[in-house]
């Protein structure tokens, strides 16, 4: 059965109590009737009340990862939350915009 709900992609940190990050924006999107995907941008080790560290994937690695959902999926919307840098979301956003140009990126 092919899908009705628009498809939307999240790139963010993992955080493991899903109070912010990919688990929070995939709460936000099953909330409003919106298929989402998720891509892990880094992992952070924290609680609601206290953050330790984090571990940041390379852009290679989040590339691939966004790459495996396009080849089955077809992404409208890009929502992009933590990044460890300005060359990280570079890379990212030319990914994107080279797979499809018509992709909105928020």
């Amino acid at each position: 059965m092919p899908r009705t709900r628009p498809t939307v992609l999240s790139i963010a940190g993992y955080d493991p109590c899903g109070g912010a990050g990919l688990l929070a924006d995939i709460k936000t999107f099953e909330a409003n009737k919106v298929y989402g995907l998720g891509v892990i941008s880094a992992i952070t080790w924290q609680n609601e009340s206290s953050f330790e560290k984090v571990e940041w994937l390379n852009p290679n690695k989040i590339i691939s990862q966004i790459a495996l959902l396009l080849k089955k999926s077809k992404v409208e919307f890009v929502k992009i939350g933590l990044i460890e840098n300005v060359a990280t979301l570079h890379a990212i956003v030319h990914y994107l915009t080279e797979q499809d140009e018509r992709i909105k990126i928020i």
